[in-house]
């Protein structure tokens, strides 16, 4: 097991971006203000930046102001903000991958196509939007395909999953999915996309949760995997492990949250842990033995021994509460992990 990595997290309601010490899990730097609701991060290797995407002027999915129009690009060497990519007229970035084969950045938009949102590209070259296909929903998450050709986005309250074409930058398909979904991943060679079902459901847990297994050929809905709690995100680790991170209410009342790792030939139950919070986002380290779940409503980070599923540290990102985002603390949200 390693878990010597650095590790970037970001606060949505406190704007800021905190870096901690995999290891010891001690804080290393707080970066501050940033621009209003940063939401997610991905790492670029080969330009040693990170991007991270901006939803809204103040409040969350559920209740908010004005969309965002912007991504920003932090250098990881200088540590600061280096460029801010202005995506107007499309808004609402929330998810971003980095589409390796083609040099591009693709987001999720909520707004500015159509009625809804879908996804935009962005050339990494020129830092331009170059691309954009509309979703039919309110596009929250979103995964791509290794060759980059697809897009599949997550609409939360929107009953489908959406197919993306990102080389004719058009709406192949909407896979319907009653009650909508949550994040979603696909496997590593590409063939099966996982997507938490249905959507986050805030003082009570669905009705059957399950991870909905779509066939990247066909795009068809061809298995299903029982979870014994809400599903709130899947990542899947570089072994090609399925980590699942579920919520649980009970009473009406948020309690500690799971991570569970699944088989991913036969989905088979490999273990499960129970965590601090309300596990938003996963990510593992690069040989895949570490987890790591950035628990939104609570404001922590935990750090998972995957071979044991044990937690092996905590350590907080933002914990308090303001005023002025309605109380609602967003303390823990994109993650990123990086050497």
């Amino acid at each position: 097991m390693s878990d010597s990595a650095n590790v970037a997290v970001i606060s949505q309601s406190g704007e800021t971006l905190s870096f901690f010490d995999a290891t010891t899990g001690q804080q290393t730097q707080l970066i501050t203000d940033l621009i209003a609701e940063p939401h997610e991060l991905c790492v670029d290797k080969h330009r040693n930046v990170m991007y991270i995407s901006h939803a809204y002027r103040h409040g969350h999915y559920w209740k908010h102001g004005d969309y965002s129009h912007e991504i920003s690009v932090f250098d990881l060497k200088e540590r600061r903000i280096v460029d801010v990519i202005n995506i107007a007229p499309y808004g609402g970035s929330h998810g971003i991958r980095l589409d390796a084969a083609n040099d591009r950045l693709i987001s999720s938009v909520e707004y500015g196509i159509g009625e809804a949102g879908g996804a935009i590209g962005i050339d990494l070259k020129t830092r331009k939007v170059i691309g954009s296909v509309g979703s039919d929903a309110k596009s929250h998450w979103i995964i791509i395909t290794p060759d980059g050709k697809k897009a599949y986005t997550c609409n939360k309250t929107f009953d489908f999953v959406s197919v993306l074409n990102l080389a004719d930058w058009k709406l192949i398909k909407k896979i319907t999915l009653p009650g909508g979904s949550e994040e979603l991943d696909i496997s590593r060679d590409g063939k099966f996309v996982y997507v938490p079902a249905p959507g986050a459901q805030v003082g009570q847990n669905p009705a059957d949760p399950c991870i909905k297994v779509i066939d990247t050929q066909t795009d068809e809905i061809v298995d299903s995997i029982p979870l014994a709690f809400g599903g709130s995100s899947v990542h899947v680790t570089p072994r090609g492990t399925i980590m699942v991170g579920q919520y649980n209410f009970k009473g009406g009342k948020l309690n500690r949250g799971h991570v569970s790792l699944f088989e991913p030939k036969n989905y088979k139950l490999l273990g499960d842990v129970e965590i601090t919070d309300y596990p938003l986002t996963l990510r593992s380290s690069a040989d895949g033995s570490v987890g790591y779940a950035a628990n939104v409503l609570g404001g922590t980070t935990d750090v998972i021994d995957l071979d044991n599923m044990k937690v092996l540290r905590n350590f907080e990102v933002d914990t308090v509460s303001r005023a002025d985002k309605g109380n609602m603390c967003q303390g823990a949200h994109g993650l990123a992990v990086f050497h």
